[in-house]
C-alpha cells in the first residue's frame, strides 16, 4: 500500500508497511536519515485534529508513535530550519507503517536538533573598519581557513567549550580572541580588529 507524502522544506521517500503481531502493534516507525544516509538524532511531531499531539526523538535515526487512531494524521520532523512534514498518513492496523524520510539538519535560530555546538561568523577588519582578507586563526598549533575577500570566518565550537588562539596578517599585529557557546546564543557575529605593525 502506498500513500502519497506532502512534502515541506525536504525530502521524504516512500513508506512502507510491516506487519506486526496484534499484541505488539505500533501503528508509525519514522526513519530518519541525512542525504548521505546517515541515521539523524532529531525531535519529531505528530499532528492531527483527531487526536492529541505526540512529541518523540529519534535515536539512531528511528521513532515510534504507536497510538495514532484511524484518523489522517501529520509527522513533523526537525527544528525550524529544514522542517520536513509528512502530511496525509493514516494508520493500517495491524501492520507499522515505516515512513523513511531525509532530513538535513541546518543551523536556524534555535539549537539544532541533535547538534552539539555554535556557529560563529567571524568578521576580520582593519582599524578603519574594512574587511580584511587573508587573516588566519590559530588556535593550539592548528590553522583555521583564511579569512574570505569580505573578512569572513566560519566557525563552531561546541556547547559550554571556548575557542582561544589568535588572528594572524602579515603585516599586522596578532590580535587574540576568545569566544564561548552556550545555548543561550547559537548563532552569532563577533569580530575583530588588526591593527598595521611599525614598518
Amino acid at each position: 500500500m502506498w500513500t502519497r507524502l506532502v512534502i515541506v522544506f525536504g525530502l521524504c521517500t516512500a513508506t512502507r508497511i510491516a506487519a506486526q503481531p496484534s499484541s505488539e502493534y505500533c501503528a508509525v516507525e519514522v526513519h530518519v536519515r541525512n542525504s548521505s544516509g546517515a541515521p539523524v538524532d532529531t525531535p519529531l511531531m505528530i499532528d492531527s485534529e483527531a487526536f492529541e499531539r505526540q512529541v518523540a526523538k529519534s535515536v539512531n535515526g528511528k521513532a515510534r508513535f504507536c497510538d495514532v487512531g484511524l484518523e489522517k494524521f501529520s509527522i513533523v520532523v526537525g527544528a525550524p530550519c529544514g522542517r520536513v512534514t509528512v502530511s496525509g498518513l493514516s494508520a493500517s492496523p495491524p501492520s507499522t507503517r515505516v515512513i523513511n524520510v531525509i532530513y538535513d539538519q541546518c543551523w536556524s535560530d534555535e539549537p539544532p536538533p541533535g547538534g552539539s555546538g555554535c556557529m560563529v561568523l567571524l568578521r576580520v577588519k582593519t582599524e578603519q573598519g574594512s574587511a580584511l582578507s587573508g587573516a588566519s586563526l590559530w588556535v593550539n598549533k592548528k590553522r583555521y581557513p583564511e579569512s574570505d575577500r569580505y573578512g569572513r570566518m566560519f566557525l563552531r565550537i561546541r556547547y559550554g567549550e571556548s575557542l582561544e588562539g589568535a588572528v594572524k596578517h602579515d603585516g599586522y599585529g596578532d590580535q587574540n580572541i576568545n569566544i564561548g557557546c552556550s545555548t543561550d546564543e547559537v548563532r552569532f557575529e563577533r569580530s575583530v580588529e588588526l591593527t598595521p605593525t611599525a614598518p
